[in-house]
């Protein structure tokens, strides 16, 4: 294993580098994709760029956290560079999106109506009715209310795009590394089913639940980071 490797987390479509405060994991940095976090905005990317463009800052072996895009993201860079990957942590991603009509059509409606246009439905299937009903004490809804609306309109759609060719549970299986795969048992866009399907198809991965929504590490970060931290605990 890789006792010194580098902690990543990569995160959601319109979030950023700054995710990766709430998970309390020593060592953990955040790495922006293409076009978030104030990067130059792309008007079209494909998971291979996304992945490409992490590749390319890593310096070594490295620990991969990856929620909803960002395990996307983790499992193309695996598949093309996988001795980059110390180890994979997949949170709320699937493999293969079950719809891709629906994707699609999602990113039409961030061409047409922009982040501040979605900013509602985005956040209603992100967190549970119970969180959004209460302050916000974790400040969750407010980053991720001021991360989406910062987020260009371009490279929100051609995420969403990207999204929707993303494809790559019949290429999973080769992965040697050791695998940790985390289901939200409230998430409303990536069902435990869809993570077991990796879990499955990953021989020797482990699979978790965890109490929280599609944004479980923002929701819920004390559970999020304490199964982190038993990934990585049984991989150094």
């Amino acid at each position: 294993m890789s006792p010194n490797a580098a902690v990543v987390f990569l995160h959601p479509v319109g979030l950023n580098a700054a995710g990766a405060t709430w998970i309390d994991v020593p060592g953990i940095e955040g790495r922006s994709l293409l076009g978030h976090g104030g990067r130059v905005a792309v008007a079209s990317v494909t998971m291979a760029e996304f992945a490409d463009d992490i590749a390319a800052g890593l310096a070594g072996p490295t620990h991969l956290v990856g929620c909803s895009l960002g395990a996307m993201v983790a499992m193309h860079l695996v598949v093309r560079r996988p001795e980059l990957v110390a180890s994979l942590f997949l949170a709320c991603g699937s493999a293969r999106p079950p719809d891709r009509t629906v994707l699609r059509k999602r990113a039409d409606e961030f061409d047409q109506n922009g982040p501040a246009g979605m900013l509602s439905s985005t956040i209603s299937r992100w967190f549970t009715p119970e969180y959004l009903s209460g302050e916000d004490p974790l400040g969750a809804v407010r980053y991720a209310t001021d991360a989406l609306l910062s987020t260009p309109r371009v490279t929100s759609a051609a995420t969403w795009c990207a999204i929707a060719e993303h494809d790559v549970l019949d290429r999973i299986a080769g992965i040697r590394v050791p695998v940790t795969v985390l289901a939200a048992t409230d998430d409303k866009a990536t069902s435990p089913a869809a993570m077991r399907a990796i879990n499955e198809a990953v021989s020797g991965s482990r699979y978790v639940e965890i109490a929280g929504p599609h944004m479980a590490f923002l929701e819920n970060p004390r559970d999020f980071s304490s199964r982190v931290r038993e990934h990585l605990q049984k991989t150094r």
